[in-house]
C-alpha cells in the first residue's frame, strides 16, 4: 500500500501542499483530480523524489520484497517483511527503482532512435547491473513478443524504429514498457490525454488490466470525467493545497 500522511511542501517561500494524506491499496486505480495549478503533478514530483517536503511521510506498505530491497539500500540488517518504508528516505535514483512513471507526451518515455525490441531491453534491465549485456539477447526478444502480442492482441516488428510509430502506439508501448519491472508504485500523469478517444480508451483498459494483474499501487491524474468516474477505485480530490475522498456523482 501507497501512504501519504500529512504532506506539506512549499516551493519558493509559497505553500503549494499544505496537508496531503490518503492510503492506495495495491491493484487499484486512484484518481487525482482538481483545478489547474493545485499541485497535482507537483505531489507527483515529490513522490518521485524530485522536490523534498517541509514535513509528512510516503510510505510503502504490504510489498514484502521491495521493502527488504530498501532496506538492504541503507544496510539496514534488521530489515523484515513487516516493516514500512518511508520513501523520503531515499534519493530520487533510488525511488527510480520503485515508481514507474508515464507523462502526458508519448515521447517522453521512450527514445526514438531505437527500436522497439532495443527500448524494452533498456526498460527492462535498467537498473542491472552491465545492463548493455542484454541489448541483443534474443531470448528477451521472444519474451518482449509475447508480452505485446498478449496485451494487444497482435504482433508488431520490434525491429522497426519507435519514431515510425503513432504516437498512441508508443504511448501504448511505454505503458507496457514502464511496468515491466514490477515496480509496486505506477504514477499516470494525463498519460491518455493527447490521444485520440479509441486509442484512449484502449489504453485505460490496458491500464486497468496492469494495474490488477501486477498489483501496483496506481495514482493517476486525469480531466477525463468518463474515465475518472468509470476506472478510479477511489477519487481523491487537491485544492487548496489540501486532498479530500470525494463520491463519483461529484465530479464533473
Amino acid at each position: 500500500m501507497l501512504t501519504l500522511k500529512n504532506v506539506k511542501l512549499s516551493i519558493d517561500g509559497k505553500t503549494i501542499l499544505k496537508d496531503v494524506s490518503f492510503d492506495v491499496e495495491p491493484g487499484t486505480i486512484c484518481m487525482l483530480v482538481g483545478p489547474n495549478g493545485a499541485g497535482k503533478s507537483t505531489l507527483f514530483n515529490a513522490i518521485a523524489g524530485q522536490l523534498t517536503l517541509d514535513k509528512g511521510n510516503i510510505i510503502l506498505s504490504e510489498h514484502s520484497e521491495r521493502r527488504i530491497s530498501l532496506r538492504q539500500t541503507q544496510k539496514d540488517p534488521s530489515a523484515s517483511p513487516q516493516d514500512d518504508v518511508d520513501l523520503n528516505t531515499f534519493s530520487e535514483q533510488v525511488r527510480s527503482q520503485y515508481i514507474g512513471r508515464v507523462f502526458q507526451d508519448p515521447k517522453s518515455g521512450t527514445i526514438a532512435d531505437f527500436s522497439i525490441w532495443e527500448n524494452f531491453t533498456l526498460a527492462f534491465n535498467q537498473f542491472k547491473k552491465h545492463w548493455w549485456n542484454y541489448a541483443y539477447d534474443t531470448h528477451q526478444k521472444e519474451e518482449f513478443t509475447k508480452i505485446i502480442k498478449n496485451y494487444l492482441g497482435k504482433s508488431m516488428n520490434l525491429d522497426q524504429k519507435m519514431q515510425l510509430l503513432s504516437g498512441g502506439q508508443r504511448q501504448i508501448l511505454n505503458l507496457i514498457m514502464t511496468t515491466l519491472v514490477h515496480s509496486p508504485i505506477l504514477l499516470l500523469d494525463e498519460h491518455t490525454a493527447a490521444l485520440d478517444a479509441q486509442t484512449s480508451t484502449f489504453a485505460m483498459e490496458l491500464t486497468q488490466k496492469l494495474v490488477r494483474e501486477r498489483n501496483l499501487c496506481c495514482l493517476m491524474i486525469s480531466h477525463n470525467t468518463e474515465f475518472i468516474k468509470k476506472y478510479g477505485d477511489q477519487i481523491i480530490e487537491l485544492k487548496d493545497g489540501v486532498t479530500r475522498k470525494i463520491d463519483a456523482n461529484l465530479v464533473n
